[in-house]
């Protein structure tokens, strides 16, 4: 007690207050110092930049919205054994290209859909909802989805039932280098009976999807990669196959199930059928 009483009576009690005082000043600094860092830790691991919607994206957006909100859309999910077809592509591809030609599967794709139309007239219609109108197309216009650095673009191949697969074949080729460098002009989209979109191409490519109608067209055909699958033949046993998977969405408002599916039948019918194909396509 004595010692404590002497350490009172020297300032001791001073002294304690002032060292109280620098430790809480200190802290303070400290606790500042940490909240500094935390900010600039947190600005930096959350960084990013803002920038307007291109128009074109801002568009294709609205396009896609208007969609998605306003069509009944069903998407039925199929596949097609697609052996010689290959076969057919395979054999024609070498005499494209001595014509300059690129020939993918596109092209059949488009061919098939103008066979389907014909023999399926009401999927080539649009639907107008606020005029309680339903316009039947005298026209096979099949649209074909590209990708291009500005987004994805549909150029129509107007009046597809008049030109032969290396005639639509040259024209895809033709138009999607206009849609990647920006050209295209009205005459090159709209007014079409049905599209397409062929992602079979793409590396990642998926089985299927769910495609998102182009308004105000009723439908839209994705095809996505071939694969090798083993399937039975006459006699049961398995046989490997060549198989195209297929998504088809369309308006349910326009068209029913069973119309639809009958139109898929055919459309697979044709593509596993390339003689077929072009004698009706």
């Amino acid at each position: 007690m004595e010692d404590i009483d002497n350490f009172l009576a020297n300032g001791g009690a001073t002294q304690v207050t002032q060292a109280k005082e620098e430790i809480s000043e200190r802290h303070e600094e400290v606790t500042e110092e940490k909240a500094v860092a935390a900010s600039v830790a947190t600005k930096e691991e959350f960084a990013e930049v803002v920038e307007k919607i291109p128009a074109i994206r801002r568009t294709i957006a609205d396009a896609l919205v208007k969609s998605s909100s306003e069509v009944a859309q069903v998407t039925v999910f199929d596949q097609a054994e697609v052996d010689a077809l290959v076969a057919h592509r395979n054999k024609m591809k070498v005499i494209a290209a001595e014509k300059g030609i690129k020939l993918t599967f596109t092209p059949y794709l488009v061919k098939a859909l103008v066979a389907m139309l014909k023999h399926f007239p009401d999927l080539n219609v649009s639907i107008n909802m606020a005029k309680n109108e339903i316009s039947h197309h005298q026209y096979y216009n099949i649209g074909v989805a590209t990708d291009t650095p500005r987004g994805l673009m549909v150029q129509m191949i107007r009046n597809a039932e008049r030109k032969s697969l290396f005639d639509i074949a040259k024209e895809i080729t033709e138009i999607s280098q206009k849609a990647r460098d920006g050209k295209l002009g009205t005459a090159d989209m709209g007014k079409g009976s049905i599209s397409v979109t062929n992602v079979g191409a793409a590396a990642t490519a998926g089985v299927w999807s769910t495609p998102i109608i182009n308004l105000p067209e009723i439908a839209i055909l994705n095809v996505g990669r071939i694969d090798k699958v083993f399937m039975p033949d006459e006699e049961g046993n398995p046989v490997l196959k060549n198989v195209m998977k297929i998504s088809f969405a369309f308006d349910h408002r326009a068209i029913d199930g069973v119309y639809a599916q009958e139109a898929i039948n055919l459309l697979k019918s044709y593509l596993s059928d390339p003689d077929l194909l072009l004698a009706e396509g």
